[in-house]
Formats: C-alpha cells, structure tokens, sequence
C-alpha cells in the first residue's frame, strides 16, 4: 500500500517522494514502511523501519490474518503503525530541489497493489507459489484542519555564538491555533535531544566537542 505524487512538481522519482504505508515482501514475517525522497534516481535517498510484532515481538506470518497498517501524516511529521501500535516516525526530508517539508508538502494518491518481480524481492522462480492475492477489508483517510503552531525562537539569537564548553539555552514562543500542543522537540539533526512540555519552552544543551 503506497502514495505517490498526483503531479511531480519537484522532478522525476524520487525527488517528488513516495510513501510506502506497507511492503510485504517475500520474508512474510516482516513488513516495512518507507519515504522516498532526495533526487531524482540515482540520486535518490530513502528512510524508514521493520515491523516483526508488538513490542518487538515476532508475530508471525503477516499473511495469515488481517492486520491495520496506516499512516499519519502532518506537514513536518509522519507516523507508521501497525495494529494501533507505533513503531516509525520520520520528520528529516528534503528534495534536491526544494527544502524541508518538500517533496512531502503535495498531493498525493493512493496505490494497492501485487508486485511481481524487480529487484525487491526478486524475480519469481520455481519455489514462487501461484496464484496469488491480496484481500482487503476497507481503506479510509482521514482528513484533519490542523493548522501548524507558530514557533519563534528567543533565544539564542540569530548569528550569535556561544563560548568553547558551556551549555547553550534554547527558548522558544509556540503559539497553536488548534490548542492542541502537547510538547516542543528539540533536535541536532535527527538525533533528539530534549523536550519541553510546559511555557516557556526551554532546554539547555551541552553540546559535544
């Protein structure tokens, strides 16, 4: 189950991105969700994480029952569960021609679909088992009017620096039309380093050498 560009707006595959809510390949006791992105292939890059069962639990083979797989997807932040439980989030993207939340910041349309052959997994051989298909019990999106907060950062300010060995205080000003805030990340990359979940938002950080 995937998502692809309506309109490729930033270039050819993958610099307009791809979503893969689920892949199940020829392993049945994983699954995968995955984003596409970069620039156009070969110059594409993608991201993304293993799903075996709850809490890292082996669950089996996938194919055997029903399963929920989706998505959620907000403009600086997507989240893959399984079953209800959550096991990815990716919020780091770009495309080469455009920043962050590029190429993720388009309408997109949904693909379901048997894939046979390629080079994930393989091509079929004499062990592949015909027929084959895929039973589907419902599809639904939802759609939200969530609007993004507003953040403004207090400190430190723009172009300023910090001596050798001494921690930097963050500050930042959020302000959430939809007041639904819950808490602030900060970030060095994608590594997080801390969270603030009360005003002011603040953290101090003792970087590394």
């Amino acid at each position: 189950f995937w998502m692809m560009p309506t309109k490729e707006t930033y270039g050819g595959w993958a610099a307009s991105g791809e979503i893969d809510i689920l892949e199940a390949i020829d392993v049945p006791e994983h699954v995968f969700g995955t984003i596409h992105f970069g620039g156009p292939w070969p110059e594409n890059v993608y991201q993304g994480n293993r799903y075996d069962g709850p809490e890292g639990k082996p669950i089996g083979d996938f194919s055997k029952d029903y399963h929920v797989y989706a998505v959620e997807w907000q403009p600086y932040e997507m989240r893959w569960y399984v079953d209800g439980e959550l096991y990815s989030i990716q919020n780091t993207w770009n495309s080469k021609e455009q920043s962050f939340p590029a190429p993720f910041d388009q309408e997109f349309h949904l693909i379901l679909n048997v894939a046979v052959g390629g080079r994930l997994p393989s091509p079929p051989d004499a062990t592949t088992q015909w027929p084959q298909r895929m039973l589907i019990d419902w599809v639904r999106v939802y759609q939200t009017e969530n609007k993004a907060p507003e953040l403004k950062v207090l400190e430190p300010k723009p172009d300023s620096s910090n001596p050798q060995n001494t921690p930097i205080n963050f500050k930042v000003d959020v302000k959430d039309p939809d007041d639904n805030l819950k808490q602030v990340e900060f970030y060095s990359h994608e590594t997080l380093l801390g969270v603030a979940k009360e005003s002011p938002y603040t953290f101090s950080w003792n970087p590394p050498d």
